[in-house]
């Protein structure tokens, strides 16, 4: 019967040290678990955070020509005004040395 009692203790102690060695195991299991977890979530994190500053990015990109374009419409409407005044300005001499030819008679 002592050795029944033996037996069963020494089933036990090795349940015990199965469970334990199972539970050391499982929490091995469940901190790589964890580092791979936070790594894919740092990956997509930067991931995320790269594609937005690419976008801000290319909008300011975009933002810049795009006044850039602006600009350079403006500059080129003010010119050909400038040109059209100088045209005017050109003819309205031209204009008043006909005139004052032909009221002086020359």
């Amino acid at each position: 019967m002592e050795d029944l009692l033996k037996k069963i203790k020494q089933t036990e102690e090795d349940a015990n040290k199965i469970i334990d060695q199972a539970e050391i195991e499982a929490k091995k299991i469940v901190e790589k678990a964890r580092i791979i977890s936070l790594n894919k979530i740092t990956d997509a994190k930067r991931n995320f955070f790269a594609s937005f500053s690419q976008q801000k990015e290319k909008k300011l990109i975009n933002g810049e020509k795009e006044r850039e374009k602006q600009i350079n419409e403006k500059i080129n409407l003010f010119n050909n005004e400038l040109g059209n005044i100088e045209q005017r300005k050109i003819k309205a001499q031209e204009f008043l040395k006909k005139t004052i030819k032909i009221k002086l008679g020359l």
